[in-house]
Protein backbone atom coordinates (compact mmCIF):
# COMPACT_ATOMS: atom_id res chain seq x y z
CA UNK A 1 0.00 0.00 0.00
CA UNK A 2 1.13 3.78 -0.75
CA UNK A 3 2.04 5.74 1.68
CA UNK A 4 -0.36 8.16 3.20
CA UNK A 5 0.35 11.63 1.64
CA UNK A 6 -0.10 14.89 2.97
CA UNK A 7 -0.63 17.02 -0.24
CA UNK A 8 -3.38 14.69 -1.50
CA UNK A 9 -4.95 15.36 2.02
CA UNK A 10 -5.10 19.22 0.91
CA UNK A 11 -5.65 18.03 -2.43
CA UNK A 12 -8.69 16.34 -1.57
CA UNK A 13 -9.81 17.99 0.95
CA UNK A 14 -8.91 21.56 0.84
CA UNK A 15 -6.08 23.55 2.55
CA UNK A 16 -8.29 24.27 5.89
CA UNK A 17 -10.04 21.05 7.01
CA UNK A 18 -11.91 21.33 9.75
CA UNK A 19 -11.56 18.31 12.05
CA UNK A 20 -13.77 16.11 15.04
CA UNK A 21 -11.38 16.86 17.16
CA UNK A 22 -11.75 19.33 19.99
CA UNK A 23 -9.58 20.81 22.99
CA UNK A 24 -11.09 20.17 26.51
CA UNK A 25 -13.52 22.53 27.46
CA UNK A 26 -10.75 23.07 30.36
CA UNK A 27 -7.73 23.60 27.74
CA UNK A 28 -6.83 27.25 29.09
CA UNK A 29 -6.83 26.62 32.70
CA UNK A 30 -5.03 23.15 32.41
CA UNK A 31 -2.03 24.95 30.18
CA UNK A 32 -1.61 27.59 33.08
CA UNK A 33 -0.81 24.39 35.45
CA UNK A 34 1.55 22.69 32.84
CA UNK A 35 3.11 25.83 32.06
CA UNK A 36 4.20 26.26 35.80
CA UNK A 37 5.69 22.71 35.33
CA UNK A 38 9.61 23.62 33.28
CA UNK A 39 9.44 19.66 32.46
CA UNK A 40 6.98 20.11 30.11
CA UNK A 41 8.33 22.92 28.19
CA UNK A 42 11.06 21.68 25.70
CA UNK A 43 11.61 25.78 24.58
CA UNK A 44 10.71 29.14 24.76
CA UNK A 45 10.25 32.54 22.83
CA UNK A 46 11.32 35.61 24.57
CA UNK A 47 8.56 37.50 23.97
CA UNK A 48 10.74 40.42 23.54
CA UNK A 49 11.68 39.12 20.23
CA UNK A 50 9.90 40.16 16.69
CA UNK A 51 6.20 40.05 17.07
CA UNK A 52 5.82 40.43 20.93
CA UNK A 53 4.08 36.72 21.48
CA UNK A 54 4.47 34.36 24.26
CA UNK A 55 5.33 30.75 22.83
CA UNK A 56 6.04 27.53 23.79
CA UNK A 57 7.24 24.04 22.41
CA UNK A 58 6.49 21.33 24.34
CA UNK A 59 8.40 17.99 25.25
CA UNK A 60 4.39 16.03 24.36
CA UNK A 61 1.24 16.86 24.34
CA UNK A 62 -1.20 16.58 27.66
CA UNK A 63 -2.84 13.53 27.59
CA UNK A 64 -6.49 15.01 27.96
CA UNK A 65 -5.79 16.76 24.36
CA UNK A 66 -5.79 12.92 22.99
CA UNK A 67 -3.52 13.40 20.45
CA UNK A 68 -1.75 10.80 18.82
CA UNK A 69 1.58 10.07 21.04
CA UNK A 70 3.61 10.73 17.88
CA UNK A 71 2.55 14.19 17.33
CA UNK A 72 5.47 16.50 17.18
CA UNK A 73 6.18 20.05 17.00
CA UNK A 74 3.36 20.64 19.96
CA UNK A 75 3.45 24.06 21.32
CA UNK A 76 1.55 26.79 22.35
CA UNK A 77 1.33 30.69 21.05
CA UNK A 78 -0.28 33.50 23.06
CA UNK A 79 -0.63 37.04 21.30
CA UNK A 80 -1.64 40.28 23.23
CA UNK A 81 -2.65 43.42 22.02
CA UNK A 82 -0.12 44.98 19.05
CA UNK A 83 1.37 40.99 18.87
CA UNK A 84 1.77 39.32 15.43
CA UNK A 85 2.60 36.57 14.03
CA UNK A 86 4.66 37.55 10.56
CA UNK A 87 3.64 36.80 7.22
CA UNK A 88 5.42 33.13 6.48
CA UNK A 89 5.17 29.09 5.18
CA UNK A 90 5.68 26.66 7.30
CA UNK A 91 7.20 23.26 6.12
CA UNK A 92 10.06 24.18 3.99
CA UNK A 93 13.27 23.97 6.66
CA UNK A 94 12.16 22.45 9.71
CA UNK A 95 9.08 20.05 9.34
CA UNK A 96 9.09 16.93 7.97
CA UNK A 97 7.74 17.09 4.13
CA UNK A 98 5.03 14.29 4.79
CA UNK A 99 3.74 15.69 7.82
CA UNK A 100 0.24 18.02 8.22
CA UNK A 101 0.10 21.21 10.91
CA UNK A 102 -2.51 20.86 12.89
CA UNK A 103 -3.75 24.19 14.83
CA UNK A 104 -6.60 24.82 17.32
CA UNK A 105 -7.13 28.45 18.24
CA UNK A 106 -8.68 28.15 21.50
CA UNK A 107 -10.19 31.68 22.16
CA UNK A 108 -10.83 35.12 20.52
CA UNK A 109 -11.36 33.83 17.16
CA UNK A 110 -13.30 36.60 15.35
CA UNK A 111 -10.81 39.07 12.99
CA UNK A 112 -11.84 41.96 15.56
CA UNK A 113 -10.02 40.06 18.10
CA UNK A 114 -7.35 38.09 16.53
CA UNK A 115 -7.19 38.36 12.47
CA UNK A 116 -6.11 35.39 11.24
CA UNK A 117 -4.94 35.76 7.03
CA UNK A 118 -4.39 32.35 5.27
CA UNK A 119 -3.45 32.69 1.60
CA UNK A 120 -5.10 36.43 1.73
CA UNK A 121 -8.22 35.65 2.89
CA UNK A 122 -8.87 36.60 6.78
CA UNK A 123 -10.24 33.20 7.91
CA UNK A 124 -12.62 32.46 11.04
CA UNK A 125 -12.08 29.56 12.95
CA UNK A 126 -14.14 27.63 15.72
CA UNK A 127 -12.98 28.51 19.05
CA UNK A 128 -11.67 24.83 20.43
CA UNK A 129 -11.60 22.72 17.74
CA UNK A 130 -8.51 20.69 15.74
CA UNK A 131 -8.00 22.22 11.77
CA UNK A 132 -5.39 20.60 9.56
CA UNK A 133 -3.90 23.22 7.92
CA UNK A 134 -1.54 23.50 4.49
CA UNK A 135 0.92 25.77 6.41
CA UNK A 136 2.91 26.10 2.91
CA UNK A 137 0.63 28.61 1.90
CA UNK A 138 1.27 32.34 3.59
CA UNK A 139 -0.17 32.97 6.55
CA UNK A 140 -0.31 35.26 9.47
CA UNK A 141 -2.33 36.69 12.12
CA UNK A 142 -2.17 39.73 14.36
CA UNK A 143 -4.36 40.66 17.78
CA UNK A 144 -6.25 43.51 18.80
CA UNK A 145 -7.04 41.89 22.28
CA UNK A 146 -4.88 40.06 25.29
CA UNK A 147 -4.80 36.83 25.92
CA UNK A 148 -5.42 35.23 22.41
CA UNK A 149 -4.28 31.50 22.98
CA UNK A 150 -3.50 29.02 20.22
CA UNK A 151 -2.28 25.72 20.40
CA UNK A 152 -0.27 23.21 17.65
CA UNK A 153 0.96 20.14 16.25
CA UNK A 154 2.55 18.75 13.15
CA UNK A 155 2.29 15.09 12.57
CA UNK A 156 3.74 12.94 10.44
CA UNK A 157 2.77 10.51 7.84
CA UNK A 158 4.83 7.58 7.70
CA UNK A 159 3.18 5.60 10.50
CA UNK A 160 -0.41 4.54 10.64
CA UNK A 161 -1.31 6.34 13.88
CA UNK A 162 -0.91 9.50 12.53
CA UNK A 163 -2.76 8.26 9.36
CA UNK A 164 -5.42 6.72 11.03
CA UNK A 165 -5.84 9.43 13.61
CA UNK A 166 -6.22 12.06 10.75
CA UNK A 167 -8.42 9.93 9.23
CA UNK A 168 -10.87 8.94 11.82
CA UNK A 169 -10.99 12.91 12.91
CA UNK A 170 -11.86 13.95 9.53
CA UNK A 171 -15.36 15.42 8.81
CA UNK A 172 -17.89 14.23 6.49
CA UNK A 173 -16.05 11.05 5.91
CA UNK A 174 -17.25 8.49 3.78
CA UNK A 175 -18.53 5.48 5.40
CA UNK A 176 -17.25 2.22 5.67
CA UNK A 177 -17.87 -0.02 2.78
CA UNK A 178 -19.06 -3.37 3.97
CA UNK A 179 -20.27 -5.20 0.47
CA UNK A 180 -18.08 -4.97 -2.78
CA UNK A 181 -20.44 -6.38 -5.86
CA UNK A 182 -19.41 -6.18 -9.98
CA UNK A 183 -21.95 -4.55 -11.82
CA UNK A 184 -23.45 -6.06 -15.21
CA UNK A 185 -20.53 -3.61 -17.33
CA UNK A 186 -17.51 -5.27 -14.79
CA UNK A 187 -17.38 -2.22 -12.33
CA UNK A 188 -17.04 -2.70 -8.57
CA UNK A 189 -19.33 -1.05 -6.89
CA UNK A 190 -19.65 -0.28 -3.00
CA UNK A 191 -22.46 -0.87 -0.66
Amino acid sequence: MKQFDAHYLFQAAGDIIDLNAWAPDNVIQELEEFHKDSANIKNSRDPNELGAKIAYEYYKAPDSWELPKNATDVGYLEFNTGSFLYPHRDKWRKLHTNSVRCLCFLNYTRPTDYCFVYDNKIEVLEPGRWYAVNTQKVHYGFSFVDGVKHIGMALRFDDNESVEWILDKLSFPQPIQTKTQENKDGVLKHF
